[in-house]
């Protein structure tokens, strides 16, 4: 994947919740509907959601849509449309439930959008928190920096080998 995926640190595995489970962050204001990049941000991000669901032995993981900083510019219901449609098909137990932080009021027609063409199953495991009560489901020893919390871990890192976005959007 391309070298600057990893570098923007737009969607990324980091520490687990409170209950152990790993955590995907999907940060919304990184994300630009590209065309010449849809396949590969959709690649990225299967490998990303693989990746978890391998090492967390199918026992699930946490998945946190980062809304802070986002407008309409960001999103993209193509996208959610691929993730719920593959997620369901073929990780039916990766996902344990949903954050979506820091939803703004201008993005609340978007989420009832959104809300309206995900599986109801789905529907049931979403939950909304801010900045106040993030701290409910991670801990802030776990949180990335951006959302306020104090873990060091680098979330982005960038492998050894990543072509730089040019050589993928040819």
């Amino acid at each position: 994947f391309p070298a600057e995926f990893f570098k923007i640190g737009g969607l990324f595995q980091y520490e687990c919740d409170r209950k152990g489970n790993p955590v995907i962050y999907m940060r919304i204001r990184m994300h630009r509907k590209i065309v010449e990049l849809r396949e590969p941000i959709q690649q990225f991000l299967f490998y990303i959601v693989n990746k978890v669901d391998q090492e967390s032995d199918g026992n699930g993981a946490v998945i946190v849509f980062d809304c802070s900083g986002a407008g309409y510019a960001n999103m993209d219901l193509d996208m959610l449309k691929v993730l719920t449609e593959v997620a369901f098909k073929y990780f039916p137990f990766c996902v344990k439930y949903v954050i979506v932080y820091e939803l703004s009021w201008m993005l609340n027609a978007f989420r009832r959008i959104a809300m309206s063409i995900i599986p109801s199953a789905f529907a049931k495991i979403v939950y909304f928190a801010n900045k106040d009560d993030i701290t409910n489901y991670i801990a802030p020893e776990n949180l990335p920096d951006f959302m306020g919390g104090t873990c060091k871990r680098d979330y982005r890192y960038i492998p050894d080998g990543c072509p730089p976005v040019e050589q993928v959007a040819l």
